[in-house]
């Protein structure tokens, strides 16, 4: 059903691609992925110390890992001699127009999405296996499809018109994560921990978030079931909630940054403290000024000299490495 080609013309010298080597039908069984039936399953936490203590490491964890949740990665048990598994799933590439998936059922296997021709190439899109604390986040695509999306940052899953196109198609991780994002939406900034000595999951920081920037939203009562947000007494909370039920970072957060709540002072109906109120109103008027910065703009725009300071410098600016997206499972 598949044939292995040499894709040096398309992809780069030494790169190969699977192509059909017969007609295949929408809904057909092309491929059974066995990358997950033997390999380790390692935190974020640890791939990045296993990348610090052996750099030659770095690309192969990266282009040959895939995701269970948002911080556990499965990589192939041959990773220390950085080979493969030998299975032919690794040379599947992206397309943001795919013609294959992942079947629901199984999750493993690799189903056609439409008809597909003699010779056309099999692809899938990343964004069925991967959110945004990928490993390869910021992957410059080449697929050079009408609807490409340049670089990857892996958030489609969020856009409902690729939910009700591709979610039967997704990994069973990436079915979860549709579906709290209706219960427990968190920024693209963020991500879960679920490897820690506690049995339940943490929000953190996946990048630096601003001081009244937005971070989460509870979509029932404030309460610490039902969201991934751990509960911080009232000078360590580093969010509060608005009015909206907007979680709103208090502080400029590094990343890794734990997101935290003070829930006492909501869900007891007390009077909240006077830093508390503060750190609230500081919130409230950054997110103000995030939300109406080009009418401020107008209002009181900058003086010759300051534009002239904010001038970006272009002599030093390099362009984007593109990486050679066929070597990745």
């Amino acid at each position: 059903m598949i044939r292995i080609v040499d894709a040096s013309e398309k992809y780069g010298e030494g790169q190969q691609m699977i192509v059909a080597a017969e007609p295949v039908a929408a809904g057909e069984k092309i491929w059974w992925c066995s990358c997950s039936d033997d390999g380790f399953v390692l935190s974020r936490d640890e791939i990045l110390h296993l990348i610090e203590l052996q750099p030659h490491l770095r690309n192969f964890l990266c282009w040959y890992s895939h995701m269970t949740e948002d911080d556990m990665y499965v990589i192939p048990r041959t990773f220390a001699t950085q080979q493969d598994d030998d299975d032919e799933c690794v040379l599947f590439n992206h397309s943001c127009e795919p013609n294959c998936g992942f079947d629901s059922d199984y999750g493993q296997t690799i189903v056609a999405l439409r008809s597909i021709s003699i010779g056309e190439e099999l692809t899938y899109d990343y964004s069925f296996l991967e959110t945004e604390s990928s490993l390869i986040r910021g992957l410059v695509c080449e697929c050079n499809t009408p609807s490409c999306v340049g670089t990857l940052m892996f958030d489609r899953y969020r856009d409902e018109e690729f939910q009700k196109r591709f979610y039967l198609y997704m990994s069973p991780y990436l079915q979860r994560r549709v579906r709290e994002l209706k219960t427990k939406w968190y920024s693209t900034k963020c991500f879960t921990r679920s490897a820690t000595d506690e049995k339940r999951k943490s929000l953190h920081a996946l990048e630096w978030i601003q001081a009244g920037e937005i971070v989460a939203r509870f979509s029932g009562p404030i309460d610490i079931d039902n969201h991934f947000i751990t509960k911080a007494s009232e000078f360590k909370a580093t969010c509060m909630v608005d009015e909206h039920k907007q979680v709103i970072a208090l502080y400029d957060l590094p990343p890794q940054s734990e997101i935290t709540l003070n829930y006492h002072g909501k869900l007891g109906n007390t009077i909240p403290s006077r830093r508390t109120r503060l750190d609230a109103n500081k919130a409230n008027q950054l997110l103000f000024i995030r939300r109406n910065l080009s009418a401020l703009r107008e209002i009181f725009p900058p003086s010759i000299e300051q534009s002239q300071k904010r001038k970006p410098d272009f002599t030093s600016s390099t362009e984007p490495t593109k990486k050679n997206k066929n070597i990745r499972k």
